[in-house]
């Protein structure tokens, strides 16, 4: 399941198609890559047995409790969290010694308000590495995304990687079902599950 959620809180919560629906700029597109990752696939079961197929996973010889289904298998966790009401400073300084490039932003109640990207607090503005040169003149709140797409921990990993890559984004909070932040899953972590763990890719 994927959620979105804003200051106010969550405002959605649904499969990933359903995403794509309320997002409609994004969907279109996205409908256009799965048919074609479906016309592959089924051009590629063609031309392959099941059979083959089954030989080949034997020959992986690789331990079931291995293979990655789930977000919550290769989310970081704690998450380095910003709130709402701090200084655009302190952000860049968070940002810059962690050496991440976003952090999603939590209301008073600890709850998901927005997501605050390097990009955002660079418009806004001026540093030298870590050293602030002219500091932003809008608050936290006015310089932040409002809008964030989260996923549940049990969500198929594949669907989380599709997310990112259809919306562009470099990482996706992990929130549970009681509204609370509990994970990140970043594109790095991402390529190191599939390199790590190749049934991830595979035949999952």
């Amino acid at each position: 399941m994927f959620a979105i959620y804003d200051v106010t809180g969550r405002s959605f919560r649904d499969s990933l198609e359903q995403l794509y629906r309320v997002n409609s700029v994004r969907s279109t597109l996205s409908s256009h890559r799965r048919k074609a990752e479906e016309e592959q696939q089924q051009q590629f079961a063609s031309s392959v047995s099941q059979s083959a197929i089954r030989a080949y996973k034997k020959t992986l010889q690789l331990p079931k409790e291995r293979t990655i289904y789930h977000a919550n298998q290769v989310m970081q966790s704690p998450v380095i969290t910003v709130r709402d009401n701090f200084l655009p400073e302190d952000c860049w300084e968070i940002l810059w010694k962690n050496k991440i490039s976003q952090v999603p932003v939590l209301s008073d109640k600890g709850l998901l308000a927005g997501m605050l990207a390097k990009e955002d607090l660079l418009k806004e503005m001026i540093v030298d590495g870590e050293t602030i040169i002219r500091p932003a003149d809008k608050p936290l709140s006015e310089i932040m995304s409002p809008k964030v797409i989260t996923a549940d921990p049990v969500s198929d990993i594949r669907r989380v990687a599709q997310v990112l890559n259809d919306y562009h984004f470099n990482s996706l909070p992990i929130v549970d079902n009681f509204d609370r932040i509990v994970g990140i899953v970043t594109r790095t972590d991402i390529i190191r599950a599939v390199a790590e763990h190749p049934t991830l890719s595979l035949w999952g």
